[in-house]
């Protein structure tokens, strides 16, 4: 399949937005952090609930782009297995791409499901352990 030069266009422009997001919140962050702790520590008889708020708004931020982008590729899986066609109808391509198809493209299509569930794995063992260190520090923060 040849490339699109307007699909490469659109996946460059997402590319930089979502770069420029990721950076404006590492900027907050950092601009903002001494005075998210002070605020988790104004309130002795709030801190535990404030660290837990904390960590799991954090959690959040974390995983939910890597929860979209596994919800995406099971989709995109899915779509390849029931087409049994890679790149699926409809779709193009930032690059020349051999297309597949039968048995090729349902193995890539599961290849797709497969990253889309390592991925959601990532995400939930990742909200497990902020979950249980959120428990650590808001047990030893009072």
């Amino acid at each position: 399949m040849i490339a699109d030069p307007a699909a490469r266009h659109r996946s460059l422009w997402v590319l930089v937005i979502c770069a420029a997001i990721g950076g404006l919140l590492i900027l907050g962050f950092g601009r903002y952090r001494q005075a998210l702790l002070d605020w988790v520590v104004a309130d002795p008889a709030e801190v535990r609930r404030r660290v837990s708020l904390v960590f799991f708004v954090g959690a959040g931020l974390f995983t939910a782009p890597l929860l979209f982008f596994a919800g995406y590729l099971w989709r995109f899986g899915a779509t390849i297995i029931r087409a049994e066609s890679f790149p699926p109808p409809g779709h193009a391509v930032v690059r020349d791409t051999p297309a597949l198809s039968g048995a090729d493209a349902v193995r890539r299509g599961r290849t797709f499901k497969i990253l889309a569930t390592i991925f959601a794995g990532g995400a939930l063992l990742l909200w497990l352990l902020l979950w249980r260190l959120a428990a650590i520090f808001a047990g030893r923060a009072s």
